[in-house]
């Protein structure tokens, strides 16, 4: 380009991120600027030939430093002409240009390490309205054709007071992508509304190395409604179990209650020894049937011999692969056991490297820091074992028996069910058998 007339700048050559600067044409230029001011003195026939002449050595003097470009970067060099020179001029005539010709350098570098510059990802995911209404909840709202399966690895499904918000914070704590709050939107059919959340609240790595997607409702086994939406939406979802002898779940679950809404009066157990009722707060023998919501997931063969120890005609799917523990392997403290349960898990899970110990997390008496309150609420606390609760604990301790012989029988014997330490949790099950209030 031209600075002042007759005077040539730098020229520069880009090719890709290498950049190219010539010298100052000053020796040529100044050979041709004198014949160029003699041209003047003769015709201008004679002055437009010099002129024409300046403008071709100019572009093939480009065009070489083009080609040194070109071989620079064919060699992973970038090569960088320096010029000093210096043009000063007084005037705007050709005659008044002065040149001083200083030296020229050659400086080649090895090519640096380029960093890309960071872009905003598109969004693996497809588009949620693609995949639910986004005005409605219900199963309605889902778009005929649409897999969901992608949103959810993981759940843990059943059953309460066995451990399951242990289980959900840790896993949490390890950065697995899970609800932070319990999430039973498939208990009401709401399959459109939990859709939406999970593809809101959860990550959406859809990597390899990603950390799987997972929740936790732990109604969704004796529900009616969430196993048949987790068979039709998320046929693939691998479902976490745990279980605890009913007899100790009706226990640990009416006293769970009894501290924690100190406010509400509880039924006798007597009268909560069988189904639901009307102010039950949900506790009852008929939540205890654990053999019975065990059997819907499908995993046995369903036999007339096997039926036999079942109360409930509920029906079955197809779900996906089961990983049950029961409770006291969380707080196991053989540390070779414990540490192969949290393996098994991982690998369950597919997580890879070594998991840390389990924490226990304790949900009872959440008004224990209200001395007043606590000592009122903790009164409310049952011992199955006495003898005013007699009638129900008979009705539960058959329960905890038919579910400890139909799992180490029927259930362990599928090869979609996983379990850890398989000697240590049928030792456990076996103890179901023994009422634990004889020995008392």
């Amino acid at each position: 380009r031209k600075r002042r007339r007759g005077a040539i700048d730098s020229f520069l050559v880009v090719r890709g991120v290498q950049v190219c600067r010539c010298a100052h044409l000053n020796g040529p230029y100044r050979m041709l600027a004198g014949q160029r001011r003699r041209a003047k003195q003769n015709s201008p026939q004679k002055k437009h030939e010099v002129k024409s002449l300046l403008r071709l050595f100019t572009s093939l003097f480009a065009l070489f430093l083009a080609a040194q470009c070109f071989i620079a970067h064919q060699s992973n060099h970038v090569v960088i002409h320096v010029s000093q020179a210096e043009i000063e001029h007084e005037g705007d005539t050709d005659e008044n240009l002065i040149h001083k010709e200083l030296s020229s350098q050659k400086i080649e570098l090895e090519r640096p390490l380029l960093v890309p510059v960071p872009r905003p990802t598109p969004d693996p995911f497809p588009p949620l309205e693609s995949l639910v209404d986004l005005r409605g909840d219900d199963n309605n709202s889902v778009k005929p054709g649409a897999d969901l399966r992608f949103l959810l690895d993981f759940a843990i499904v059943g059953f309460a007071k066995t451990g399951s918000t242990t289980l959900s914070r840790y896993l949490r704590a390890l950065g697995v992508s899970m609800l932070s709050e319990e999430c039973c939107y498939l208990v009401v059919d709401k399959t459109a509304k939990l859709t939406r959340y999970l593809y809101q609240e959860l990550s959406h790595d859809m990597s390899e190395s990603r950390m799987p997607r997972g929740l936790k409702c732990p109604q969704d086994l004796s529900s009616d409604l969430s196993l048949p939406n987790y068979e039709r939406y998320f046929p693939n979802t691998k479902l976490i179990v745990g279980i605890r002898s009913p007899l100790s779940f009706f226990q640990s679950f009416y006293n769970f209650h009894a501290v924690n809404t100190p406010w509400k009066e509880l039924l006798p157990t007597e009268k909560l020894a069988k189904r639901c009722i009307p102010g039950s707060l949900g506790i009852c023998g008929w939540r205890a049937s654990f053999v019975d919501f065990l059997y819907k997931l499908g995993k046995t063969d369903g036999t007339i011999k096997e039926k036999k120890l079942l109360e409930l005609n509920l029906n079955r799917v197809q779900v996906g692969d089961v990983f049950i523990y029961e409770l006291g392997q969380l707080s196991d403290t053989n540390e070779t056991r414990a540490r192969q349960f949290r393996q098994d898990l991982a690998s369950f899970l597919g997580l890879e490297g070594e998991m840390p110990p389990i924490p226990h997390v304790n949900t009872l008496g959440r008004f224990d820091y209200i001395d007043a309150w606590k000592e009122e609420a903790h009164a409310r606390k049952i011992d199955i074992c006495d003898d005013e609760h007699i009638y129900a604990r008979r009705i539960l301790q058959d329960k905890t028996e038919r579910t400890s012989k139909w799992v180490r029988e029927y259930l362990l014997g599928s090869n979609e069910v996983f379990v850890s330490s398989r000697e240590y949790f049928t030792s456990i099950l076996e103890g179901w058998m023994d009422d634990p209030c004889l020995n008392r």
